[in-house]
């Protein structure tokens, strides 16, 4: 018979005291509101200063702002459109070729029995601990290689900055998909052959709605990751074609105008809205859980 809790703790010396009991509890309970509330604080409160200082009057960062005004936001200029219009489109050509690349590769290791399995996937997962400066570098190096022995220009083009993305992006969906797999039921695929179903059909009817969640979560996480890159866009890009991130990171190092927080403060309502979208229409928990 084992020692029920309350009974060891009157073992150590401690009375049954209810009320004592209750006063702890919410103690504790207030405690840690506190503390999700003043971690909350402390996560965004850089977005939360750019995003007022984006509506004020003044040409320098003040806080408070001695006025408010919206003209901040009329006076962003047409390039920036330019360098948001080729994130998206990068953005959308990498989320691509992560799923083409990530689902195989994440079924290949989700069932493989081979001995070097644990090696092939932290060799997948590698790019996401690599700092992307570090590959920002060996893509310059790699694409300027090429381009010296077999006249391949990679350097500034949109499928040089494609390859280099989808290389940290991939990941996510590899990763996703694996999970998906780990509890998922063999005899399900081989009842679908055993009815008749192609390799194809068996997929996209008893596969892919298992792993669904992760896949539109890799494609989700994989389309942020490029839009809002840097380091590595930084290496490989040329001037006239930099995306919008890298944009306002050289515009930010010659002058830091209010027009470049009205951009910023656009940017993080439209990673909300997309956020809660996506949370909307898969589910956040639904999507990260394992099936």
């Amino acid at each position: 018979m084992t020692t029920t809790e309350p009974e060891t703790l009157r073992q150590h010396g401690y009375a049954a005291h209810p009320r004592r009991a209750v006063w702890h509890r919410r103690s504790f309970n207030g405690f840690m509101v506190l503390s999700a509330v003043l971690a909350a604080l402390f996560l965004l409160a850089p977005t939360l200063i750019v995003i007022v200082i984006s509506f004020g009057t003044d040409r320098f960062m003040t806080l408070p702002p001695s006025g408010w005004t919206v003209d901040w936001f009329g006076r962003i200029p047409p390039r920036y459109f330019e360098s948001a219009w080729l994130s998206v489109r990068l953005a959308t050509i990498v989320t691509v070729a992560s799923v083409m690349l990530g689902v195989p590769a994440g079924l290949g290791l989700a069932r493989s029995r081979m001995r070097a399995k644990a090696l092939v996937d932290a060799i997948v997962r590698s790019p996401l601990q690599v700092p992307f400066v570090v590959i920002g570098v060996m893509s310059l190096f790699y694409y300027s290689l090429l381009n010296r022995t077999v006249g391949l220009g990679l350097l500034g083009t949109m499928t040089g900055l494609a390859i280099a993305h989808t290389i940290v992006t991939a990941p996510y969906v590899v990763v996703g998909v694996v999970a998906s797999m780990a509890k998922f039921d063999v005899g399900l695929e081989d009842a679908a052959h055993g009815l008749g179903a192609s390799r194809f059909t068996t997929f996209r009817l008893v596969i892919f709605p298992i792993i669904k969640p992760a896949v539109v979560a890799g494609s989700f996480f994989a389309f942020l990751v490029s839009f809002d890159e840097v380091p590595i866009t930084l290496f490989i890009t040329v001037a006239g074609a930099a995306t919008l991130p890298v944009t306002m990171f050289l515009d930010a190092e010659l002058q830091l105008s209010p027009v470049i927080y009205a951009v910023s403060s656009l940017l993080t309502l439209m990673s909300i809205g997309a956020v809660l979208l996506f949370a909307r229409v898969v589910g956040l928990r639904g999507a990260m859980a394992p099936q």
